[in-house]
């Protein structure tokens, strides 16, 4: 069978491998991230935004953070069709990342194939196999291995489209608006580069796929909106969302000093999950443009990775972003993924230029260092000890399980009431609402702010309600706060308001008040 070939020297279809055959790389590299997933994804719920996508499940509805805005519609429903073959949220989750990350996988090395030759490909899927932070976001029950799927599988479709291939027009406008229903977010990043590759059609097709496009959209957003009740009270959670938190992070509310921090937060993520792979592609850009050599790389190729990248680059760093929140580098990861083998190839060329050895960019050596930095991730994630590895996982869990079954054992339900003024995303209300269902919960922390007070959020029994205070009737006798057990600084303002600590485990205590 014969292909007809891409800008970048890879084949359009199907990548195949030569004497391998066409569907075993993809099916080898499919296996094996599932393989090195499953021993070391979470056992719980893993944050906020997971059980809220598990409390979905059982009733969606924005307006109350089942899930949280926008909405995640599709993704959403993709779990709850799942759970009706697992019924138990945590699991059907954990498939959608187990099979996103592999996937995503799979087509970082067709983007790779297609964009630069065969063995890019191999290595570029190699780094995503790798990657600490993607490898993190394949053990959890959370959007972002799916949405890195649905990201590269974008931006394989707008390769073919800059190449001509009028077949992808219409897939590319159905699979964007899915894309949409799994994180809005990528939707609005991929849509200038979608749009561009689309605009060199005539205008009787752009006009047919932005129809297609814009169905597929409302797909997902009139049934979302239905179940919700209504788009007032969809577009009251979205405003709510956005006054009391999101909106801090703006540049025209932070400030434009914080962006030093926004952008140092982005680039420490995005690192992260590259690894060493970065060093290269740093010194690899900057000797491109000290030496104008930039002007030389062929403009399709430029004006595509800048249209992925720098829409979702500028929105992190002047809209939104939680610099805490590690997965908003996620979206990055596939670009580069398929750039590092080539910055290591020109990196290795141009230091032996300056060095006058011509020997040095030979196959060995920059099959060495992608080796390197494949080696170097995998082991990171496994055997550091940072919070986005594998020990960090497990230690989530323990903690997690030790909280719960601290106040399972030590507070009866009845009368006791369980207050998070903290809102720590990996230790949550929304967990105890989740898995001790017989307790009451509220989430107090944006309440208590004096310039912006917003609603109180209560939970009992799975549901959530939203409430002007909590319940101190006379048979309320404990009221315990829900602590993260490396926030020492919170455990010693507790201890100072006169609560009791009560140790439930070697690093883990529960601060309650006893009200008798």
């Amino acid at each position: 069978m014969r292909y007809p070939k891409s800008e970048g020297g890879g084949r359009i279809g199907i990548p195949g491998i030569q004497g391998i055959g066409t569907w075993l790389w993809p099916i080898i590299l499919f296996v094996v991230t599932l393989f090195t997933r499953i021993p070391f994804t979470s056992r719980f719920l893993y944050d906020q935004d997971a059980v809220q996508f598990a409390l979905a499940l059982e009733k969606y509805d924005v307006y109350l953070h089942q899930p949280h805005p926008p909405g995640y519609f599709a993704y959403v429903m993709l779990g709850k069709l799942i759970n009706l073959f697992f019924q138990n949220a945590n699991s059907s989750f954990l498939l959608l990342s187990l099979i996103g990350s592999g996937l995503t996988v799979v087509a970082v090395y067709y983007l790779g194939f297609i964009i630069f030759d065969r063995e890019t490909g191999l290595w570029a899927a190699a780094f995503a196999l790798t990657s600490p932070l993607l490898w993190y976001y394949g053990e959890l029950a959370l959007t972002y291995a799916v949405a890195a799927f649905f990201n590269t599988w974008i931006a394989i479709l707008c390769w073919r489209l800059l190449q001509k291939e009028s077949r992808s027009l219409y897939l590319s406008a159905v699979i964007l608006g899915i894309t949409g229903g799994i994180r809005q977010d990528v939707l609005i990043f991929l849509f200038p580069l979608w749009l561009f590759c689309v605009l060199r059609f005539e205008w009787k097709q752009v006009l047919a796929f932005g129809a297609s496009l814009g169905i597929t959209i409302a797909a997902w957003v009139i049934p979302m909106l239905v179940m919700t009740g209504g788009l007032e009270r969809y577009s009251a959670a979205v405003r709510e969302l956005w006054h009391f938190h999101n909106r801090t992070f703006a540049i025209w509310n932070a400030g434009i000093g914080s962006r030093t921090h926004f952008l140092l937060a982005l680039l420490g993520n995005v690192s992260y999950g590259v690894g060493l792979g970065m060093l290269f592609l740093f010194f690899a850009l900057y000797v491109l443009i000290r030496t104008g050599e930039w002007r030389r790389v062929a403009k399709p190729k430029i004006l595509f990775f800048v249209l992925w990248l720098l829409p979702a680059f500028l929105f992190n760093i002047f809209v939104f972003m939680n610099p805490d929140q590690a997965g908003y580098g996620v979206f990055f990861l596939p670009a580069l993924f398929v750039l590092v083998v080539p910055s290591i190839k020109y990196g290795l060329a141009a230091i032996s230029k300056v060095l006058s050895r011509p020997k040095l960019p030979g196959i060995g050596m920059y099959r060495t260092m992608a080796l390197v930095v494949i080696v170097v991730n995998g082991v990171f994630f496994l055997l550091s000890d940072s919070v986005v590895s594998a020990k960090g996982i497990r230690k989530h869990d323990d903690h997690l399980s030790v909280i719960l079954r601290g106040i399972e054992r030590n507070f009866r339900p009845e009368e006791s009431i369980i207050i998070d003024d903290k809102s720590y995303q990996l230790y949550n209300y929304r967990h105890v609402q989740y898995y001790l269902r017989r307790y009451r919960v509220y989430l107090t922390a944006l309440a208590g702010n004096t310039e912006n007070p917003w609603h109180i959020f209560f939970g009992q029994n799975g549901q959530t309600f939203i409430s002007k205070g909590f319940d101190l009737s006379p048979d309320v006798r404990y009221v315990v706060y829900l602590a993260n057990p490396l926030d020492h600084r919170y455990a010693e303002t507790l201890k100072a308001k006169g609560l009791h600590r009560l140790a439930v485990g070697e690093t883990t205590a529960l601060f309650y008040e006893d009200r008798r």
